[in-house]
């Protein structure tokens, strides 16, 4: 008697909620309507709306607010990761709609870093000038592809650092707009989703203390260190302090799928991990799920930041050191002597060098 009242109160939507496999047509949908139909969800309730539930459905239910909620219901119950799931979401897109599906998250992961009463008001600006820059792509105001003046090259900023700047830029001038740089081809915010531990080292505790406080010189920074062993062939520590939201998506990541970790280092650094000695000696006995290549532990300095530790080939971590003309000794390096390639591009502009085999520490960035 019991299971049939259970059966005659249950309510029918949440049949409808259930883990998709095949869901690039209802993220499709989804994006094309984000303005319309689903312009009230946020960005939290909209993912998982777009894994649990199928486009026919949702045309059919008039009640959307009521059936996101129960896909983020389930989709907790899954314990399902957000992260991994909005880089799927935005990989089913295609141009414009992929752009702000990505643009969008981007500004979800930094406005956890504004102060609650002013977040919605930041979040929203952010996404209205998003959109007044969108018009500009579509109506051939973009540059096409090929050779640009000197001094265009020279002024323009790169779309990514422009946006990673704009998002983490100080309060009061993210509010007025008027002193931060909007990309003009909204498709270059794409790499973000490879810069995410560029990303999270910027809104670190530490990096903000030294971007407020001028302390940094010449571009070094202590927030990022780069280990070389003083022996040929074995492992080195690259070491990036993340703000405390990144670091943990990185644990959550190591421990569910390697595939995840793809997305979050880029592929250069992915590869750099996989080619050190303890990554090759998990595989060759069996390991492959999971890796100690990486690992993220709490900064024990009062400050709520992690410590991001990967484990990086020999090779690949002394190719990762631009080095200039100056000379440099063990131990120590002049501010001019060092320019690092950011995580995000760092594959374009390496080349090799032979470092003293007595070096041990060198400041990036």
């Amino acid at each position: 008697m019991d299971n049939g009242s259970e059966e005659e109160v249950r309510d029918p939507l949440r049949d409808l909620v259930v883990r998709r496999v095949r869901y690039h047509t209802n993220c499709r949908h989804i994006a094309a309507n984000r303005d319309g139909r689903y312009q009230s969800l946020p960005f939290d309730h909209l993912i998982p709306l777009a894994f649990y539930t199928t486009s026919t459905d949702l045309k059919k239910i008039h009640n959307i607010s009521y059936i996101a909620q129960l896909a983020v219901q389930q989709y907790k119950e899954d314990k399902a990761h957000l992260f991994s799931d909005w880089q799927k979401y935005c990989k089913a897109l295609d141009g414009k709609l992929r752009a702000m599906a990505a643009f969008e998250g981007a500004v979800r992961l930094v406005g956890q870093f504004v102060p609650e009463p002013e977040r919605q008001a930041w979040s929203s600006r952010q996404m209205t000038s998003m959109r007044q820059v969108i018009p500009l792509v579509e109506s051939g105001a973009r540059k096409t592809k090929g050779k640009r003046d000197d001094s265009e090259a020279k002024e323009a900023p790169r779309g990514t650092e422009a946006v990673v700047s704009w998002l983490t830029a100080d309060h009061a001038a993210a509010l007025s707009m008027k002193r931060v740089a909007v990309p003009a081809d909204m498709n270059k915010v794409l790499p973000l989703l490879r810069r995410f531990i560029f990303v999270g080292n910027k809104l670190s505790h530490k990096r903000r203390a030294e971007l407020r406080g001028g302390l940094l010189r010449n571009g070094l920074s202590d927030t990022v260190r780069l280990h070389l062993h003083p022996k040929n062939g074995e492992d080195c520590m690259l070491e990036v302090r993340v703000c405390r939201s990144v670091g943990q998506e990185i644990s959550m990541a190591k421990e569910a799928s390697l595939e995840d970790m793809v997305d979050m280092f880029g592929n250069h650094l992915f590869d750099g991990m996989e080619m050190s000695r303890c990554r090759r000696q998990e595989k060759s006995t069996g390991v492959v799920g999971t890796t100690n290549a990486v690992c993220v532990v709490p900064c024990n300095d009062g400050t709520p930041d992690m410590l991001l530790e990967i484990r990086l080939g020999f090779e690949v971590a002394a190719k990762s050191v631009l080095v200039t003309n100056t000379p440099w000794r063990a131990g120590r390096l002049t501010p001019s002597s060092v320019l690092f390639a950011d995580l995000g591009t760092m594959e374009s502009a390496l080349r090799a060098i032979r470092p003293d085999p007595a070096f041990h520490d060198i400041f990036l960035l």
